[in-house]
């Protein structure tokens, strides 16, 4: 909760609120008790796995129990003939608690309440025999009755030998007793007198409420052959039932007040501090009485209060511009506080908040209008004139963007760049990360996870950060802390930086690719080619010329396809290509 509310504070409100766990903020107004405030917020709330039910997932469930149905209802009727042609020499109802020998126990106050179930005492190798007599040898169906959240998968024995190998596997959706539901395991044949049929399961077994066998010399072949494949094919297709996409999310749990903890120990308890928000931005009253985990008037309060939503525009704002300037009207952007920095042009940040909050805190709406402003679309290369060379004077640190930064690009959109102009960049949306070991790699399991990130073609955003090991790639270009929210990247000049892009296969392996897609009939239109590819400019009379002499002298030495790759690898290496002027 701690992290929690610095995340927040910082990320939405431009303040570090951390800072009042202990006591008071020394800086800004912020007191113990409103930080504590927060943290009840927090505490009522939970983390956990929830579902996206799309109208894709349900039209898609609603498919998919239709044909549930389907079979179902052919079940119903091929199993109403056969209780009706076997009678009841033919049907064998047994109790799952009746087991004639096991190591199970019995349930009849909890799961198996009002209907009595066994299940495992705890982790064993579970199972239950149950003596089946049977006038004349003949196949019957075999159906059990259980309840399971999760997959409990077991095997059935009859007389000593296995006859199925994953057998009580489905998942009905608990445990309890409404949960219950008839499973055809299959159909087996029984000999004549006494049969021994046994369940067992390891390390966990389900909850097994009864057990059924339909069928003997009364019923044809046919119809239990029909019956088995018809109940194979209804288990495998509520195995197979659509599952939505899970997404870690926030839930409401027990609503809770929290306690001062004094200096910020839990186990120094002060008074208790009812559940709010910031008491320097004074709620208008149209949040209500915090009811549940107070999730959603926090929501309201940051968005709707007109002071906190000031603010709030105001950091998102001043974020945005730095995305795209590298350098925010703010120049601190997690810390609009007394210790941050004053903005440069308040006016402007007052205008673009604004703007945010009336567009409905369309952030596309703000990205459009200053990309499209003549700020944004000025050259870093400044005209040598006496008006530039004056602004230079007054302005060195170009904070009141007379010109544009020279700005690099950021590690994700430089590993995108080259895989896009190579023709590798996959475009698919969606869908989970890759997985590689992230709980204590080994160095064989960091070996693994590196070839794996290499060998992925997808954008950047779909690579699983593994604080203790970030991709390599990632490290070198400045990728921030992962543990911690960083609201301004560091970007860094080094020699390794240099020396990845000249030596890594990762480089040499996309370098060769895009000069397979530029190469043309001569030397000079390959080299416009790359130039315009890479620098979306045309190349100069003198680069032109470096680059065939390049080219043929690295040829002598070595085969035209490794040298074309050489140079498209000088060309990827240059500050050119990784900085945006």
């Amino acid at each position: 909760v701690d992290e929690q509310i610095d995340t927040f504070g910082r990320t939405f409100l431009g303040l570090s609120l951390g800072c009042a766990r202990c006591h008071d903020h020394k800086f800004d107004p912020i007191p113990t008790r409103d930080y504590y405030a927060l943290a009840g917020i927090f505490h009522s709330s939970k983390i956990g796995d929830q579902p996206v039910l799309t109208q894709q997932h349900k039209l898609a469930v609603h498919k998919h129990q239709a044909r549930i149905d389907g079979v179902s209802e052919q079940l119903a009727s091929i199993e109403e003939s056969l209780v009706n042609a076997c009678g009841s020499q033919g049907v064998v109802l047994r109790e799952a608690e009746s087991f004639d020998r096991g190591n199970v126990v019995i349930d009849n106050d909890n799961y198996g309440k009002g209907i009595g179930i066994i299940s495992d005492p705890g982790v064993q190798k579970n199972f239950a025999e149950f003596d089946i007599e049977v006038d004349e040898s003949g196949k019957f169906a075999l159906q059990i009755r259980y309840a399971a959240k999760a997959a409990r998968p077991g095997q059935i024995l009859i007389n000593g030998e296995v006859v199925k190998g994953n057998a009580i596997a489905r998942e009905t959706g608990g445990w309890g007793a409404e949960s219950q539901a008839w499973t055809t395991e299959g159909v087996f044949t029984l000999r004549e007198g006494k049969n021994v049929v046994r369940i067992q399961s390891e390390p966990m077994m389900s909850h097994i409420d009864k057990l059924r066998l339909i069928g003997g010399s009364q019923v044809s072949s046919q119809t239990l052959a029909t019956y088995g494949e018809l109940a194979g094919r209804l288990t495998d297709l509520q195995g197979e039932r659509p599952k939505p996409r899970m997404v870690m999310a926030v839930v409401d749990g027990e609503p809770k007040n929290t306690h001062v903890h004094l200096r910020g120990s839990h186990l120094q308890l002060g008074e208790e501090v009812p559940r709010g928000f910031l008491s320097v931005l004074e709620a208008s009253g149209d949040e209500g009485e915090i009811d549940g985990s107070g999730r959603l008037q926090l929501a309201r309060w940051l968005t709707q209060n007109e002071a906190t939503a000031a603010l709030t525009a105001r950091v998102i704002a001043n974020r945005v511009w730095h995305w795209h300037f590298g350098r925010g009207l703010v120049a601190t952007p997690d810390d609009f506080g007394l210790r941050g920095e004053p903005p440069t042009h308040p006016q402007l940040l007052d205008f673009l908040a604004s703007e945010l909050i009336r567009c409905d805190w369309s952030i596309k709406h703000l990205s459009r209008m200053i990309v499209s402003s003549r700020t944004y679309r000025m050259s870093s290369l400044s005209a040598n004139s006496s008006q530039s060379r004056k602004a230079a004077r007054i302005d060195p640190d170009n904070r009141l963007y007379w010109k544009r930064e020279r700005k690099r690009i950021d590690a994700e959109s430089l590993r995108a760049a080259l895989l896009l102009q190579s023709g590798d960049l996959s475009r698919e949306l969606g869908d989970s990360p890759m997985n590689v070991k992230s709980q204590d790699p080994s160095p064989m399991d960091m070996a693994a996870n590196l070839k794996t990130y290499e060998s992925s073609r997808r954008r950047s955003a779909y690579l699983p950060v593994v604080r203790s090991n970030v991709y390599e790639f990632l490290t070198l270009f400045d990728f921030p802390n992962a543990s911690t929210p960083v609201g301004k990247r560091d970007a860094t000049t080094l020699p390794t930086q240099a020396l990845w892009l000249m030596n890594s296969p990762f480089v040499a392996s996309r370098a060769e690719k895009i000069v397979l897609r530029q190469w043309a009939d001569s030397d000079e239109t390959t080299i416009r080619n790359l130039y315009w590819s890479l620098f979306a400019r045309e190349v100069r009379a003198e680069e032109l010329a470096k680059g065939i002499q390049f080219v043929v002298r690295f040829s002598k030495s070595s085969d035209r396809t490794t040298a074309w790759t050489a140079f498209c690898q000088v060309l990827l290496s240059s500050n050119e290509y990784i900085y945006v002027k």
